[in-house]
């Protein structure tokens, strides 16, 4: 006889229903995870980032909250569910409505079925098909805000299991480094963010570690970033954040050092490099601005390519590759993003088509779309 089900967030952790948590992987914590950071975690206060870094630098305390690439998954034939969450508060961004920073996105077998914003007392009952098959269930947390899951109750259920079908690769995640495009600014929901549509693509479980507006690519972070060593892929997509004229000379001392720092930790992991993209003051301001920002992109393209080739020579198969952001939106297709920067919804599914090949060149056979 079918009957409902709660399960809570620590319940939901047990089962391995949770994924894109950092420091959580196959239903356990990473060895390195300090205690601290498991208690918080296992009390729904999500961090992407750890207790060391967030204390060494100041803006972590805000942008680690943010739940970006943090889901829930699992199959069950349930006939409605109710999700007892909040998120924290959300931060005025003149670009971004609430609606977009804070949703979460429930998907029916990858597909979207209902976005809602999380609700901590009396939530409504989301329908499922009725059609008592099993389906596979997503929740994907905010982009842009923090979330605290308490429980979920599921209605008139007799089976519930992990994800299926399962992540290939034995859930090894892409793990991200960017800015504020790669965190999902200014997709207008969770799951359209370019990270989350490659998954669905690929089948494949990620983490997001973008920081909207300082990833500055600091060497702590990257040998944060190099502990990930049951990665399957790493995308570095980050650059934009140490452009302006303020941080001059930084992005030339610490592009080419972050991805040495990761590759020589993991020699037999991927990298992937994505340039800059054209934005609307590549057009509207004045040349001599213009002619600095394109130094800065024609640099990180210069580097990324001779790492390319410094890698992929000695390997006998290609280890490392580049995609140019001008081949996403550049001056011509500038209205695929929202404010001139940011891509809207179709700019970040341009994003994921064009990362689509460049990930089947790296991984080869081991992926099927």
């Amino acid at each position: 006889m079918k009957s409902s089900l709660e399960l809570t967030w620590i319940q939901l952790l047990e089962k391995g229903y949770v994924y894109g948590i950092p420091s959580f992987f196959n239903g356990k914590f990473l060895d390195r995870t300090p205690k601290k950071d498991i208690k918080s975690i296992q009390r729904g206060f999500l961090h992407r980032f750890p207790t060391t870094l967030r204390k060494q630098f100041l803006y972590l305390k805000e942008r680690s909250h943010s739940t970006s690439g943090i889901r829930v998954e699992f199959s069950t034939d349930a006939q409605s569910i109710q999700i007892f969450s909040k998120i924290t508060k959300i931060k005025h961004r003149e670009n971004f409505s609430n609606m977009a920073q804070g949703c979460m996105d429930l998907l029916v077998d990858g597909k979207f079925w209902v976005n809602y914003y999380p609700r901590w007392h009396c939530p409504d009952r989301i329908i499922f098909p009725n059609d008592h098959l099993l389906h596979r269930i997503s929740l994907v947390f905010p982009n842009y805000a923090g979330l605290i899951l308490h429980k979920i109750v599921l209605h008139n259920v007799e089976n519930l299991s992990n994800r299926i079908p399962p992540f290939l690769l034995e859930n090894k995640p892409i793990v991200y480094y960017g800015t504020s495009i790669t965190q999902g600014g200014c997709a207008s929901r969770p799951a359209l963010a370019y990270s989350h549509q490659l998954s669905e693509i690929f089948c494949m479980n990620y983490v997001n570690l973008s920081i909207s507006g300082q990833a500055r690519g600091e060497p702590e972070m990257a040998r944060f970033i190099a502990s990930f060593k049951h990665a399957a892929l790493f995308i570095l997509d980050w650059g934009a954040n140490l452009i302006e004229p303020p941080w001059k000379g930084l992005l030339e001392e610490r592009y080419e050092q972050f991805w040495r720092i990761i590759f020589e930790q993991n020699p037999h992991i991927p990298i992937l490099f994505v340039g800059l993209q054209n934005y609307s003051y590549d057009v509207s301001s004045e040349p001599a601005f213009r002619s600095y920002i394109q130094q800065k992109r024609d640099f990180i393209k210069n580097t990324a390519l001779k790492a390319c080739h410094e890698i992929n020579s000695k390997s006998n198969r290609k280890k490392f590759d580049f995609l140019d952001g001008t081949s996403i939106i550049n001056t011509s297709t500038l209205g695929m993003t929202l404010d001139g920067v940011h891509p809207n919804d179709l700019g970040h599914k341009i994003y994921a088509e064009l990362l689509e090949w460049k990930i089947i060149e790296l991984l080869g056979n081991h992926i099927h779309s």
